[in-house]
């Protein structure tokens, strides 16, 4: 299985919901492969410093999910690809990586 998620939300229940799903994926699924990919103002929510810093490094570490930020919205939040926690991969376009990985074979997901 291989799956995509659109992370456009920067809501903290809405945060909070999407990280859950992933989450409760991978417990379903555990050889899934797993990308979550930001867009818009939800980038900033793969900040080092952001609130949600902890959780989202486990995911990546031991959950094994891939998180994905995009560039274009990384330049309109006037953040810099440094602010990002550091295994948070750069895509040129959000949009785009989305459409790439659907053409892949990736189902889309968007909490």
């Amino acid at each position: 299985m291989q799956v995509a998620f659109h992370l456009s939300k920067v809501r903290k229940d809405e945060v909070q919901k999407a990280l859950n799903n992933l989450e409760n994926l991978r417990e379903c699924n555990p050889e899934a492969e797993i990308h979550a990919v930001a867009n818009t103002a939800a980038v900033t929510v793969l900040k080092q410093d952001g609130s949600f810093h902890e959780r989202i490094s486990e995911l990546i570490t031991e959950d094994n999910i891939e998180f994905k930020a995009c560039s274009n919205s990384i330049e309109k939040t006037d953040m810099k690809k440094t602010d990002l926690i550091e295994t948070v991969e750069t895509v040129d376009s959000g949009v785009n990586e989305l459409a790439k990985l659907q053409e892949d074979g990736f189902g889309y997901i968007k909490p």
